[in-house]
């Protein structure tokens, strides 16, 4: 059975942390908060945006508000952003010897029209994300869309490995029997990863081929 590696989107294959940390300072000065640095953002984050606008102690409206401000400054920004290092390297490692899912929070026709312009379209299998922003986090979570999807295409659990940058993939792998390998540099720190009880923890996509290679797993 060939491998399935299943991808974070935002912060894993997108470089789009600095994107994420200035449209959370938009909604902050919206707000009249003190703005955030990122590593200081890296130690909070968590999703859905809920929870962290509960940490950095928004009013309600933060939430209600959230489409207008934070996308209104993330998209932009967003659409500029290329892969992190690496990350074709491993796509075109991957093409020959696994199989490439998307799993995100984010809204799967952005992801679908991005990964389109920066040409690696045709290295990702499927992608797993909401229909739209009015049913982001509505319903089902993405470990339950990763479950769905990985009982309907018979994908065995012990040949999965999911990437991720926050503890929310490593906790998906730990529900499900995955692999987990938790990615630094996007919106976690690296001792929140480990903690979490991340499977391995690399530093970028490089190193994620290494780690899989000395594991068999490739």
């Amino acid at each position: 059975m060939p491998l399935t590696v299943v991808y974070d989107w935002n912060g894993t294959l997108l470089d789009d942390a600095d994107a994420f940390t200035t449209s959370i300072n938009t909604i902050l000065t919206h707000f009249r908060r003190p703005e955030i640095d990122a590593e200081t953002l890296r130690e909070i984050c968590e999703f859905p945006f809920s929870r962290l606008y509960e940490k950095l102690g928004l009013p309600a409206a933060a939430q209600d508000n959230d489409n207008e401000l934070f996308f209104g400054s993330y998209q932009p920004l967003a659409a500029t952003s290329g892969l992190r290092i690496g990350a074709e390297r491993a796509l075109e490692a991957f093409k020959e010897s696994a199989d490439v899912l998307i799993l995100s929070n984010h809204i799967e026709h952005l992801i679908r029209e991005h990964i389109a312009l920066l040409g690696v379209e045709s290295k990702i299998a499927h992608i797993l994300a909401y229909a739209s922003r009015e049913s982001q986090y509505q319903g089902f979570t993405k470990g339950q869309m990763l479950q769905r999807y990985m009982r309907e295409q018979d994908i065995s659990p012990q040949h999965t490995v999911i990437v991720g940058d926050t503890p929310e993939e490593i906790r998906i792998a730990q529900s499900l029997g995955l692999t987990s390998v938790a990615m630094t540099g996007g919106m976690a720190s690296e001792s929140r990863l480990r903690n979490a009880g991340a499977d391995h923890v690399v530093h970028d996509h490089d190193e994620l081929l290494a780690v899989l290679t000395r594991e068999n797993l490739l």
